[in-house]
């Protein structure tokens, strides 16, 4: 479930956001450029941005999936895509890879 975004992004249009993926936590703040979610056990943090490009404060995708280290910083960017179902997609496989 979404519990910090509507404080740390209160424009957000929360209602635009996918659902929170099982094993994931929301881990928005308000100085990121978006909101995020973030599994501390598959070292994974998942960026949802804006649907509407104008929106947008970098030129980047919609949903980016970035590998992290055990202090939870970025090291690697997996995946960018305005897919939801490729996130989803490329979750699964890390999953069943474990």
């Amino acid at each position: 479930m979404w519990t910090l975004v509507e404080r740390e992004f209160p424009d957000y249009p929360v209602a635009k956001l996918p659902a929170m993926l099982d094993g994931f936590e929301d881990q928005s703040w308000h100085n990121d450029v978006c909101p995020s979610m973030a599994s501390e056990t598959l070292k994974l943090r998942i960026w949802c941005d804006y649907e509407d490009t104008e929106e947008r404060e970098l030129n980047t995708a919609r949903y980016c999936v970035h590998k992290t280290d055990d202090d939870g910083q970025s090291t690697a960017e997996l995946l960018s895509t305005d897919d939801w179902n490729a996130v989803v997609g490329l979750i699964n496989t890390i999953k069943a890879g474990l």
